[in-house]
């Protein structure tokens, strides 16, 4: 039973239908409430399962089910354990208390010792009276009557020693609770004295807190009434016996009748029984037997208290009918009473022979030694890495020095290799030198030679246009307007190469359409073809792609007249050109000699000359491809060749379109 916990007042509802003839209605009852989804919380579902632990495990003697629900509540609480410090350590109880009524003795001191390791480091001292007052139920169990009062005086001083506000209800049910409990434990082991001390202590406890201000009537009735009947007991064993029937009466009168203590009531009723039939009073106490069967046949409990109360129901008919001189009777009585206690017997014999107290000393012991092992474990872990960084900082010294020596060394080595440096890099300077005057020097010459050749190209270039102008458009010569055109091109080259900007700017240049140009190219490759007999073939037609037409010329004449140069004589060439999404491909063809592949990149290469004669012997310098490749990077396309097949090489250049 928890005694740390406020309840919700359904819960308190529901708990006042434990003390009927029927205490299964409080569970339906507590179910219908819990029908609210609103009361569906991780908090208030405690309270629910709580309850019905103790229910499972007091009333209807199924621990199974209550460690069920105290499985629950664990659950419930498992990541509000700090802020609901209090709810966490009770459910550990209640799981200990579930394992200990199924006998499961060393689960059961697991938990209790978890509960308690839990309540002194997050609650006050005071919340660990559960426990002390559990192992007081355990040695009371198991007929230990001095340890059991010591521990429930212990819990009645572990409560009394909150720091902390404590709610009334809860601690008067406690603390009558314990002193109830240790004046019964002292008179199991016939400390009557003692025993009466602390059920008056009880009584006048109980009184006093009426005039303090609690004013729950049912409770303290049922509570006073409980004493009441446990002190007239004591007194019929010390020989007073009008007071004794006084106290029982009084007992009776109290709690048999619905949503009191109606088991206790029936306990009475025996003491009063027993002491009427020592009194020689047998009406007397069949009237109060006849009572006892009344509850007995209306009782749908079969938890320990109806079970001990049918014992001894068993055992006082016995006694009566043996009384009144009916000794078939009490012979069938007799029978009853040793078949029904021998049913019974064997439920409280285990516990007999656990100590609860020094399983939770071994746990604790356990847990210092495990304590101690994590410490000496920590304490070598520390040695060790103490070593290890006294060694590396050694080692790390030693490098240190070595290094020192080394760079000792090394700086007189790099003394002499920077000064080894500094004459090669004078030695550089003057070779660098001498090359710029030497690149001066040979475009000066080329500049030299192109003006030279500016001027009787001019004179061609002047003479062929005089003669175009002079001709009738009808009898116009081709020949001219290709010569004019090749002149043109000559001079516009020549300017380049005095202006140093060959093949450097594509964005110089008249712009033209691509087909035009081709065309134009084909027409003008068609004078030299024609020596070796061969035929070059356009194919394409006329779409929107204006380039620069000074560069292309340069780029496709060169390949067509590569192409010319190293095919055969009566070859065909073919120029084809196809648009794309956003470039052009353009396509040379021959069958000629053929390009290797292993010469892949030393034909574009202006420092690796490959060069060969052509197909009549025609002189061939190495620098046409090269001339292209710098073009087509110019214009942000690309170029590359493939054999063709059946021989010869097919060159590809892919030009953006929006060049």
């Amino acid at each position: 039973m928890s005694y740390a916990l406020k309840n919700p007042p359904w819960v308190d509802s529901a708990g006042k239908r434990l003390n009927t003839q029927n205490p299964g209605l409080s569970i339906k009852y507590l179910d219908s409430i819990y029908r609210n989804k609103k009361l569906n919380t991780p908090e208030l579902l405690y309270y629910k399962y709580n309850f019905k632990a103790h229910y499972y495990l007091y009333y209807d003697s199924h621990p199974s089910i209550s460690s069920n629900y105290a499985d629950s509540m664990l659950y419930l609480m498992q990541n509000q354990r700090y802020s609901h410090p209090v709810e966490f350590a009770n459910a550990l109880y209640s799981k200990g208390d579930a394992l200990l009524q199924a006998e499961k003795y060393n689960e059961s001191a697991d938990f209790y010792y978890r509960g308690k390791l839990f309540a002194e480091r997050y609650l006050d001292v005071c919340n660990i009276c559960g426990l002390t007052y559990r192992m007081g139920l355990v040695a009371y169990k198991q007929e230990k009557g001095r340890l059991a009062a010591r521990y429930f005086l212990e819990a009645l001083k572990e409560k009394n020693s909150c720091k902390s506000r404590i709610d009334m209800a809860e601690a008067f049910s406690f603390n009558q609770a314990a002193l109830n409990a240790a004046a019964l434990a002292f008179q199991s082991v016939g400390m009557l004295d003692s025993a009466e001390k602390y059920y008056r202590e009880g009584i006048l406890f109980i009184k006093g807190q009426k005039q303090s201000g609690f004013n729950d009537t049912v409770t303290i009735q049922r509570s006073i009434g409980v004493i009441y009947g446990n002190l007239g007991g004591l007194l019929a064993l010390k020989g007073n016996h009008r007071d004794a029937i006084n106290f029982l009466k009084k007992s009776i009168y109290l709690n048999d009748r619905t949503g009191y203590e109606l088991a206790d009531a029936q306990t009475a009723r025996f003491k009063l029984s027993e002491l009427y039939l020592a009194l020689d009073e047998p009406k007397m106490a069949h009237k109060q037997l006849d009572s006892v069967r009344q509850f007995l046949n209306s009782s749908t409990q079969q938890d320990g208290t109806v079970k001990t109360i049918r014992l001894n129901y068993f055992k006082l008919r016995w006694l009566y009918f043996d009384k009144i001189g009916l000794t078939r009777q009490a012979y069938i009585a007799l029978k009853k009473y040793d078949s029904y206690r021998n049913s019974i017997s064997g439920e409280n014999k285990t516990i007999k022979n656990i100590d609860l107290e020094s399983s939770l000393n071994l746990k604790a012991q356990k847990a210092a030694l495990a304590l101690n092992e994590k410490e000496n474990e920590l304490k070598t872990s520390y040695l060790v890495l103490t070593v290890t960084i006294l060694f590396l900082l050694s080692v790390i010294l030693t490098l240190v020095w070595r290094n020192l020596q080394r760079y000792r060394s090394n700086a007189r080595s790099l003394k002499l290799f920077n000064e080894k440096i500094e004459l090669q890099n004078q030695f550089l300077q003057s070779a660098l030198d001498k090359l710029e005057l030497s690149q001066a020097e040979n475009f000066r010459m080329m500049s030299v030679v192109a003006h030279d050749l500016r001027n009787p190209i001019s004179e061609i270039y002047m003479s062929v246009d005089m003669l175009l102008k002079k001709a009738s458009p009808a009898t116009k010569p081709h020949a001219l307007h290709l010569m004019k055109q090749s002149a043109e091109r000559c001079l516009k080259l020549i300017s380049e190469i005095l202006n140093g900007r060959i093949a450097s700017d594509h964005n110089e240049g008249e712009e033209g359409e691509l087909f035009d140009l081709l065309h134009q190219v084909v027409e003008f490759a068609q004078v030299t073809a024609a020596k070796k007999n061969q035929q070059i073939t356009l194919e394409a037609t006329r779409f929107p792609a204006p380039f620069n037409t000074h560069k292309l010329w340069r780029l496709f004449n060169n390949l067509i007249s590569n192409a010319t140069k190293f095919s055969p004589e009566g070859s065909e060439i073919v120029l084809t050109a196809s648009r794309k999404t956003q470039s052009v491909l353009v396509a040379i063809k021959d069958h000629g000699i053929g390009m290797p592949l292993k010469n892949y990149r030393e034909v574009f290469d202006l420092h690796e000359k490959l060069v060969r004669p052509g197909t009549n012997g025609e002189q061939s310098y190495g620098i046409g491809l090269s001339i292209c490749q710098q073009i087509v990077k110019d214009l942000k396309g690309s170029i590359r060749f493939e054999p063709t097949p059946g021989g010869g090489t097919t060159f590809f250049v892919e030009l953006p379109i929006d060049q």
